[in-house]
């Protein structure tokens, strides 16, 4: 079981039509059944962030991402060592999670 910490990103352009990280809010933690970093899966991590339940300013609580679907939602291990994840709509767009291993 690996775990990760959850952060939501306050993300500024980059000039160079990528983003900038200005800073993060660390909002929960999930946890994959992967044995190593190499078994996690982008759809795990989508299963995850589904499940965790972030409570919002007026009271009730949602799921951190409201579907599933790759098609629409997307996570990329960032460095490709399985150490940083960003989730976000759509590849190259603004992410709005990202998930550090712990």
């Amino acid at each position: 079981m690996l775990v990760f910490d959850v952060f939501f990103l306050d993300m500024l352009p980059d000039g160079d039509g990528g983003w900038e990280e200005n800073s993060r809010y660390r909002v929960g933690e999930i946890s994959v059944d992967a044995e190593t970093v190499d078994d996690v899966t982008d759809k795990m991590l989508l299963n995850a962030l589904h499940n965790l339940q972030l409570r919002n300013l007026a009271g009730p609580r949602r799921s951190a991402i409201q579907t599933t679907d790759r098609r629409v939602m997307y996570a990329e291990d960032f460095y490709g060592d399985g150490q940083w994840w960003e989730v976000g709509i759509r590849k190259g767009h603004e992410p709005c999670y990202g998930l550090k291993l712990l």
